[in-house]
């Protein structure tokens, strides 16, 4: 399969999950949600290794706006649900992950799940550094000796259901 066809793929499923017109993403509006789509399809492109020329040839836009979606996605991901969520889908139905097997998809979807939905922070006088790998996405989390058996126990609350392996070592 040639990249524009793998680009056209993501683009079908990406119009499938949002519920668009079928070639929808190739017109030239600024609707929010066609937006949306030319957006995550964009992203999705970029992170498999399509060439950004492909990918602005089949969304009919200008080769800059795949540096706008790259530059733009960890805070788009970050602080856009709507975003998010459709990025976390079309990755999970691109790469035929299961719902039934909890994984992360990237390492941004790791690092978001520790800092905002479990809470946890790193330690600036750090003692222990506890690695978190989910595939092959890893993120380091620093603690120290008062707080890394409340953060081991989070971590393992938080993680419960998902693909993980934690591993800690004292420095």
């Amino acid at each position: 399969m040639s990249e524009k066809e793998e680009f056209m793929s993501i683009c079908d499923l990406t119009t499938s999950f949002l519920n668009l017109p079928t070639d929808s993403l190739y017109l030239n509006k600024r609707d929010r949600p066609i937006a949306l789509g030319r957006e995550v399809a964009g992203v999705i492109g970029l992170k498999l290794g399509i060439h950004r020329n492909i990918i602005a040839e089949v969304l009919n836009k200008h080769r800059t706006a795949t540096y706008h979606y790259e530059r733009n996605h960890k805070r788009w991901f970050n602080r856009y649900k709507p975003y998010r969520d459709a990025y976390i889908k079309v990755m999970k139905l691109y790469k035929n992950i299961e719902e039934d097997k909890k994984q992360f998809i990237d390492r941004n979807h790791l690092v978001f799940f520790i800092k905002n939905k479990l809470k946890l922070k790193n330690c600036e006088k750090h003692e222990v550094v506890i690695t978190i790998r989910s595939g092959q996405f890893y993120y380091k989390l620093k603690s120290d000796y008062f707080r890394y058996n409340k953060d081991i126990y989070k971590l393992k609350k938080g993680l419960k259901g998902y693909k993980y392996n934690l591993k800690y070592e004292s420095i």
